[in-house]
């Protein structure tokens, strides 16, 4: 049966599976001492986020945080997520931890981001609506009427459009305990007040599992980012600032690993049997961008230089060539020169899609050959110069 709030949780919750490390004592001394309690910063009642029964996706995340760290207690400082969460949260230091924070924002220390999300159009799936950006001249023709909060990002876009006229506006909450305009829109939609509605990905999954009628979930990731804003958004989760040591803990708590790598291998599969190469290729550029953030998070080159550390330089290496071998076996079926030469350096069977099964453990590889040349940009000025003067001359 179809989950709409799948749709916008499971790439958060794949996300969110780590390895069976244990967090040491002095993994979790910070700034603030030996952390004795997780004390998380949440909205009481913001489902799917959080709420005091423990039922949002940050409150299980908070649960798994704990068990990491030692099987600690987590104690919330709950307050609406509205104007002066942060400061009467994070900043009082009645808590360490915001789960769910956008990414680049001033007001916290963002970790490393862990997930994106997107707003979404919701619509009746009776009505047979099948338009996946407001730029769609259907809105128009057929002067669908369109549900959206005032003062959200995609309120641009209305505007951009031309489709004032045709929407139905509700007022942004400025208390979510009283108000909850994304309840009221998708109440509207299954009465037939509305054609379709904007929300936020989140909270249109969370609302359309719970309405009467089907309703159909549409991502807006493909409207383009202009002056006026964007639709897809990514996140970190929040801390204090100048608390490096329990920055590094989270970090280390959210960090991408195999176990997210070997999860994505059906959708890749599944794009090659469809014949959909390009989106294969996003999921494996999406990958393998993840495995150069967690490289890059542990700088094996600096610790390398580092007396007695050998044995992380060894756990650091180990895992950056398993990431390689599975980015390659990924890329084998477009790539295959390039996974042969892979093959031979990691002194490896010819790979094969069931080997993201295992890992690479106690195995001798071979020494490092080059398998690619990096083409210079003046090189291909020169041969598009060179193929300038051959059109000429014939």
């Amino acid at each position: 049966m179809f989950n709409p709030l799948k749709i916008f949780l499971i790439g958060f919750f794949y996300l969110v599976i780590f390895s069976s490390t244990t967090y040491s004592a002095q993994q979790v001394t910070g700034e603030v001492g030996l952390k004795t309690t997780l004390r998380i910063c949440a909205d009481p009642n913001n489902l799917p986020y959080s709420n005091q029964n423990n039922e949002g996706y940050e409150n299980k995340i908070a649960d798994l945080f704990a068990k990491k760290l030692g099987n600690i207690p987590v104690i919330y400082s709950w307050y609406p997520m509205t104007s002066g969460f942060v400061r009467r949260t994070l900043d009082a230091k009645t808590c360490d931890l915001i789960v769910t924070f956008p990414a680049i924002h001033e007001f916290v220390q963002n970790s490393n981001p862990f997930y994106n999300s997107s707003y979404a159009f919701m619509s009746l799936e009776e009505r047979n609506i099948n338009i996946k950006t407001l730029s769609d001249p259907q809105i128009k023709e057929k002067k669908y009427k369109i549900g959206i909060i005032h003062g959200t990002p995609p309120t641009s876009y209305v505007a951009k459009y031309e489709l004032f006229d045709q929407a139905k506006w509700y007022l942004q909450a400025a208390d979510p305990r009283k108000q909850k305009p994304w309840i009221d829109a998708t109440n509207d939609l299954v009465d037939g007040k509305i054609d379709i509605a904007i929300l936020w990905g989140p909270y249109a999954g969370y609302e359309a599992k719970k309405a009467k009628k089907p309703i159909k979930i549409v991502p807006l990731t493909k409207e383009e980012i202009t002056s006026r804003g964007k639709l897809v958004y990514r996140f970190t989760m929040g801390i204090r600032r100048n608390e490096p040591e329990w920055e590094k803990t989270i970090n280390n708590l959210i960090k991408d690993n195999q176990e997210e790598i070997k999860n994505a291998n059906q959708k890749i599969a599944e794009a090659y049997e469809a014949r959909e190469y390009s989106k294969a290729m996003r999921e494996i550029m999406i990958l393998a961008d993840k495995a150069n953030q967690y490289i890059d998070h542990h700088k094996p080159w600096v610790v390398a230089k580092q007396k007695n550390n050998s044995n992380e330089l060894q756990g650091i290496c180990t895992t950056g060539i398993n990431l390689f071998r599975l980015l390659i076996l990924y890329l084998k079926p477009v790539l295959p020169i390039i996974a042969e030469k892979t093959e031979r350096f990691l002194n490896i069977n010819p790979l094969q899609w069931q080997d993201v099964q295992t890992t690479l453990l106690n195995h001798k590889i071979n020494k490092f050959e080059t398998l690619m040349t990096r083409v210079e940009k003046e090189k291909i000025d020169a041969m598009i110069e060179n193929s300038k003067d051959n059109f000429t001359k014939t």
